[in-house]
């Protein structure tokens, strides 16, 4: 088995994976922003007429949405600041 042909992987191949899990990471950030604002109105919506385990269900699946937007938030930035500091360290 040729282990040192997988170990290598060239700055081509490295771009590519990186742009398509960017990709990937702004479809969570999409979806996750989405659901948390279709679950908050549906928490808010059963609150008001005291539905309270409803709403606890609703305000879980808040909190989930929010975790996956705050990873992908994260993963956005530090890629944004990492190719920040990359341009700037270029010279003219």
């Amino acid at each position: 088995m040729d282990v040192e042909r997988y170990r290598h992987i060239d700055r081509r191949q490295w771009n590519k994976v990186l742009f398509y899990t960017d990709l990937i990471v702004i479809a969570i950030f999409a979806v996750s922003m989405i659901l948390l604002v279709v679950n908050a109105y549906h928490a808010g919506f059963e609150l008001q007429f005291s539905r309270y385990a409803t709403s606890h269900d609703a305000l879980w699946k808040v909190s989930v949405a929010t975790a996956f937007l705050v990873g992908s938030l994260a993963w956005i930035f530090f890629r944004f600041f990492k190719a920040q500091y990359a341009v700037m360290q270029r010279p003219y």
